[in-house]
Parts: C-alpha cells; sequence; structure tokens
C-alpha cells in the first residue's frame, strides 16, 4: 500500500495549517491515472481518502467516525468527545478517516432521501471517477424491492442508526471546528438531510441550544451558503419544527436576533438575486408567515 499525493483536487478554501503528520511529504506528485485502489491518497492540505472508506457501508462510516472500534486512550483526534480540549488537537490519520466517513455517509443520506441509487463517494469525486451504485459500493440495507418508495423507509433507518450511534455529538463538533471550511459544509450537509425528519430536528433543537443560534449568525455574517451547501435549508427546517411544536422559546431566540430583518437584508445583496437563491427566499417567506401565528 503506497501513500501517494494527487496532482489535483475539486476540494477548495483549505486550510494551510491542515496537514497530516507521520507521512512523506516529499513524495511526488502523481496523476489520477497512476493511482490504485489500494493506495491512500493525499489531496489538497492534509485530505486523505483511504481504500477500505471507499464505500457505503453505512455500519463501517458509522464506526469510522465515532471511533467505535478504536481504544480511547489512541482515539486521537479533534473530534472526540471523550478527550478534553480536544480542538488542540491536530489533524491526525484518525481524524482524517472520520473526514472521508462523514463525506460518504452524507452522500449516501443525500442519495437515499432522493430515492436515488447511486452518488460519489469522496476517493471517486476527487479522482472523477463515475459516481457507484450503493449495494455495489457496500450497502446492503435496501428493501428487498428497488421502489423508490421504500427508499425513505431506509433512510429513516440510516438516520436511527445515526441518533443511536451519538454521531450527531461529532458532527456538531465538526460544525464548530473553524480550521477546514469544507468540514463545516459537509456537516451543514448531513444535519440539512437529517433534519428531513421532524423528530430529528426537534432533537437536535433540544440538545444542541446554540446551534440554531450559530446558524443565524453565521447567516448575517454572510455565510447563506457554506461551499454549496445553503445555511438556510438547515434553518428552514429547524423552523419548521419549531412552528409545528410551538417551541417558544427557540422562536424568542429567532426574534432576538431578528432574524427576519437579517434574511432580508441578505437577499437585498445583488449575489442572492439569482433564480437559484430566491427559491430559499420563498420558502423562508413561508416559514415566516407561519411562525407569525405562534
Amino acid at each position: 500500500m503506497r501513500c501517494i499525493a494527487a496532482n489535483r483536487s475539486v476540494l477548495t478554501a483549505l486550510d494551510q495549517n491542515t496537514t497530516l503528520a507521520g507521512y512523506d511529504r516529499t513524495n511526488c506528485t502523481t496523476t489520477t491515472n497512476d493511482i490504485d485502489s489500494t493506495d491512500i491518497v493525499q489531496f489538497a492540505d492534509g485530505w486523505y481518502a483511504y481504500p477500505d472508506l471507499n464505500t457505503f457501508d453505512s455500519p463501517l462510516l458509522l464506526a469510522t467516525l465515532t471511533l467505535r472500534n478504536i481504544k480511547p486512550s489512541k482515539a486521537l483526534s479533534p473530534w472526540n468527545t471523550k478527550l478534553d480540549n480536544s480542538t488542540t488537537i491536530p489533524l491526525t490519520e484518525i481524524a482524517t478517516r472520520q473526514l472521508e466517513a462523514l463525506f460518504n455517509l452524507s452522500q449516501l443520506l443525500f442519495g437515499l432521501a432522493r430515492g436515488e441509487q447511486s452518488n460519489y463517494t469522496f476517493r471517486d469525486l476527487q479522482l472523477g471517477h463515475p459516481p457507484r451504485r450503493f449495494r455495489e459500493a457496500g450497502f446492503n440495507k435496501f428493501p428487498n424491492n428497488n421502489r423508490s418508495t421504500g427508499f425513505f423507509g431506509t433512510f429513516q433507518l440510516i438516520v436511527n442508526d445515526i441518533l443511536k450511534s451519538g454521531a450527531i455529538d461529532i458532527v456538531y463538533m465538526m460544525y464548530k471546528d473553524p480550521r477546514i471550511r469544507c468540514v463545516k459544509q459537509k456537516s451543514l450537509d448531513l444535519l440539512t438531510n437529517i433534519t428531513t425528519i421532524n423528530e430529528v430536528g426537534y432533537f437536535i433543537l433540544d440538545r444542541y441550544c446554540q446551534f440554531l443560534i450559530q446558524l443565524i449568525q453565521g447567516i448575517r455574517d454572510g455565510h447563506l451558503i457554506e461551499e454549496k451547501i445553503p445555511s438556510l435549508s438547515v434553518l428552514i427546517r429547524l423552523c419548521k419544527v419549531i412552528v409545528e411544536k410551538n417551541l417558544l422559546n427557540h422562536y424568542q431566540h429567532l426574534i432576538d436576533m431578528q432574524f427576519i430583518d437579517i434574511l432580508i437584508d441578505l437577499f437585498e445583496y445583488q449575489q442572492y438575486k439569482t433564480n437559484e437563491s430566491i427559491v430559499y427566499f420563498i420558502k423562508f417567506e413561508s416559514l415566516a408567515l407561519q411562525c407569525l401565528y405562534i
């Protein structure tokens, strides 16, 4: 097994300090055509692709993300809920494996929620390979029939596994980590998918009371979109839960932060007057009107 560096990556806005110690950085850059399926591949600024994680095997991805099969004394990662002051820990090999697991798990959920049977793994996307069918890439929780109506039930099973595993605690730690913007992107991506289920949205609001405020602050500061993942998508789904559950305390947070004014002002910017962005304003407008009934 080799550890080599590819000569291109679709990842952008990566922090210059996120390097993985322990590997020989003098290796020559190679082309993607030279990479074998058994190679560990280094991409921009510390991102790695591991051959055993090039999969949609959800139990494996969850075990990797939550450090389930690693002894606590050896689970050195900034995203380890059992360590104190974990944000001071550099991105270790264990941490970069967590990143890849997060990415592939998010890709799996994205496809299942839309009744699709394939998507890109992290490795395939970086190397320009075609998307992979979930069944052929290790996912074995589909119902016997291939009807899209059964896909959402499978999606719910995976979300339930995520809740039971404690993975949301890890994802929330990743979301708050400022070192790599793409981590925030994929964290929001996963949270957007799982909050499709209202009960999960309620769980997140109840367990991470600051998350709603952080979302508003990020949108206020111009981060309506985090590397293609709209922060507003998560906010919209959480607002829906607030309305349906009549969660007055959370709604009061939104009012105190003047979230309606923030979003209206934001949509005055020229960059958010495109057709792609207007759809989010329309969704928000509908939810804002619902909130008036609280």
